[in-house]
């Protein structure tokens, strides 16, 4: 497994080995041995979401507190554009944006740290998203932000649940991690 550092610090690209033959392929998508030197933690849920249709937005989510998350996120079937904002005010990172395209031909996963929200846009129909978390889900400790200060490319045709358009805007002075 190859693991690719980004522009953002602790989120990580990684690449499992690829075994493929007539019949298909086969991948270690995850496995924690190689990846604990940068993640001590486990992942206790997995999360599987399908976007029907093509411009969904799903984000920015995080979970506050003793619940926050990290996460694992691949792509199974067909595309999106991940977005990942650093809260975390003692980052280097802190109050900057990745977006990384990723699909289900990309043969990589995108680790993600507590402290940063996230959320995706699909670029295609019927996309279907895995992503395992290290914490179990608490409505008390869930939270997000509203992209509209944050992201600025996601188009007049998004498809955003009443919930994410009612999310609230990021506050600059107030420290979230």
């Amino acid at each position: 497994m190859k693991i690719k550092s980004t522009q953002i610090t602790g989120v990580k690209l990684l690449y499992p080995n690829y075994i493929k033959d007539k019949r298909g392929f086969f991948v270690e998508n995850y496995n924690l041995k190689k990846i604990n030197f940068f993640f001590s933690g486990n992942f206790v849920q997995e999360n599987i979401s399908l976007s029907v249709k093509k411009n969904t937005f799903r984000g920015l989510h995080f979970q506050k507190g003793n619940f926050s998350q990290d996460k694992f996120i691949s792509v199974l079937r067909g595309e999106i554009i991940d977005y990942i904002y650093d809260l975390r005010s003692k980052s280097k990172t802190y109050k900057k944006l990745l977006k990384i395209k990723i699909n289900e031909k990309s043969r990589f996963s995108i680790f993600i740290p507590k402290g940063c929200a996230h959320g995706f846009l699909t670029l295609k129909a019927n996309t279907v998203v895995s992503y395992k978390v290290s914490n179990h889900y608490n409505k008390i400790y869930d939270s997000g932000i509203n992209y509209k200060n944050i992201i600025l490319d996601l188009g007049k045709k998004c498809i955003i649940s009443s919930r994410d358009k009612n999310l609230k805007l990021l506050n600059k002075e107030k420290k979230y991690f």
